[in-house]
């Protein structure tokens, strides 16, 4: 079996979207920090063309919380 790993550093949510006023329109846009980890994503995938079941396992690792200490 082929072994394939998608690496994200810090798992991001997606936010809001902004909006700017230009004028007489207004223009919606995506902060930069999320744009960047999206397009991280997205660079990988690539690698990700699978037309087979797969298997399929997520691991997630957290430093502790201080309460827990």
């Amino acid at each position: 079996m082929e072994k394939i790993e998608l690496k994200v550093d810090v798992p991001v949510s997606s936010p809001r979207p902004r909006f700017r006023n230009t004028g007489k329109f207004v223009q919606t846009y995506m902060p930069q920090s999320y744009m960047a980890h999206k397009e991280n994503l997205r660079w990988q995938m690539p690698m990700l063309m699978i037309d087979k079941p797969i298997k399929l396992i997520i691991e997630f690792y957290f430093p502790l919380l201080k309460s827990w200490e």
